[in-house]
């Protein structure tokens, strides 16, 4: 579908250059799809206090099974975080072909990689 629609040009070109889309289009679409699945995520809000209640489950029989599947907040917040974009078929592409690369010898140096990590930094400030 082609639509028109005015954006910020300095806000498009932060996007590319954060997100590493190949095109503004891929760009778009990726914060489509982020912007989809952080509203999504804020609907499951609206549920707390919804569940049923067992008064017969018997908690305490349970609680050391359980307790090894704990996490902390933080830490499923950064799983959800690294999940998130791992799910989406581009990346898992991106993914695919990295390996195809590597298997074949295609990749930089880790001291190239290094560079472009430090230049990315730099270039979100």
């Amino acid at each position: 579908m082609v639509t028109k629609v005015a954006i910020d040009s300095a806000l498009l070109d932060r996007a590319l250059r954060i997100g590493g889309e190949p095109t503004l289009t891929a760009a778009v679409a990726a914060a489509l799809r982020e912007y989809i699945a952080r509203r999504e995520q804020a609907k499951i809000v609206e549920l707390f206090g919804q569940a049923g209640w067992n008064p017969d489950y018997e908690y305490k029989e349970d609680r050391g099974a359980r307790a090894s599947k704990t996490l902390a907040a933080e830490d499923l917040e950064s799983l959800e975080g690294t999940m998130e974009p791992l799910a989406d078929p581009a990346a898992q592409q991106r993914i695919a072909q990295a390996e195809k690369d590597i298997a074949q010898g295609k990749c930089s140096a880790p001291a190239e990689v290094a560079k472009l990590i430090e230049e990315r930094r730099h270039g979100d400030d």
